[in-house]
């Protein structure tokens, strides 16, 4: 168990302490951790077999988690490419972009070049160059009025402290809009499955449960839609945006996500597992909120809707 606070060092292993191959994976940093210098990022970066230190920053308390993606990093010269995500995992409310995370953010100011957003959750705001956008031109580009709800990516090109951030509503990887760009709001003339005008609206969840609910795995928004249809997109910095038929079934999302936020991880990991770190923390993560179960989430839909379910 590894319980880490902001300033706390954190080191990882080298070569020399590597008995499982003298290659080391990449690492990327997730939430709450920080490399202490440009040098260092790019020492880590890539596999390497290195036998300097390698360690970063904490920037806030919770616990060390981690996670190996393999085939996902630079290859080694063995070939056995795999790339390690570290994050801190804590019930903070403080959202610090990192790159590739995906985010909902609000339009607050607007000029000729880009957007500027508000998190919210984030004590910084967020910068949207006007030509981020798939298919956008000096001559055709979105037109995001101040007040504009925008779904999109941090730049993975985001460099270290004392530098804004920059969105982008491309994927890199595909040089497609993947859904990303300006999310529809209440007063839109969208129609539903039932031939009315849909509502949406933004829900605030616990950073811990947002990250959760992008995992494919997490169970519940499945289970949310075996009771009534939706489009939704969770926001890494703490919001899930939501277009539903009716505004009970709005209601019902956000109870229904209060309730999970409220569990935690209760009911999926014991509480000696809790604080523990690698397998068990990536599981911790993974399974924030998924404690409501499906009769649950059924009863809470039927007493918001009134018998709809």
């Amino acid at each position: 168990m590894v319980i880490l606070l902001p300033g706390d060092v954190v080191q990882f292993p080298t070569a020399s302490s590597s008995s499982a191959s003298s290659s080391l994976p990449a690492i990327r940093l997730g939430p709450g951790l920080l490399w202490p210098s440009e040098e260092a990022k790019a020492a880590a970066s890539s596999s390497s077999s290195a036998s300097q230190p390698r360690f970063v920053l904490a920037t806030q308390a919770g616990l060390l988690g981690s996670v190996d993606e393999k085939g996902k990093g630079k290859a080694s010269s063995e070939g056995n490419a795999k790339q390690q995500g570290w994050w801190i995992e804590g019930r903070t409310q403080r959202y610090s972009p990192s790159p590739r995370d995906p985010i909902i953010g609000q339009v607050t100011a607007r000029n000729a070049d880009f957007y500027t957003l508000t998190l919210h959750t984030s004590p910084h705001q967020i910068t949207l160059p006007v030509l981020a956008f798939e298919g956008a031109t000096k001559r055709h580009r979105p037109n995001l009025k101040i007040g504009a709800t925008v779904y999109g990516l941090v730049a993975s090109d985001v460099a270290g402290a004392g530098m804004e951030a920059e969105m982008t509503c491309v994927d890199q990887s595909t040089g497609k809009g993947e859904g990303m760009g300006e999310l529809d709001g209440p007063s839109t003339a969208a129609v539903g499955a039932t031939g009315t005008p849909s509502v949406s609206g933004l829900i605030s969840v616990s950073l811990p449960l947002a990250r959760s609910l992008l995992r494919p795995s997490h169970p519940l928004l499945p289970l949310l839609a075996q009771h009534f249809p939706f489009e939704s997109a969770v926001g890494a910095n703490g919001f899930v945006w939501m277009r539903v038929d009716r505004k009970e079934h709005l209601v019902a999302a956000k109870a229904i996500l209060e309730e999970a936020d409220r569990l935690g991880s209760t009911g999926v990991v014991g509480e000696e597992e809790e604080g523990k770190v690698g397998k068990e923390g990536k599981a911790l993560s993974a399974r924030w909120g998924a404690g409501l179960g499906e009769k649950q989430v059924r009863d809470i839909v039927r007493r918001v809707v009134k018998g709809d379910a």
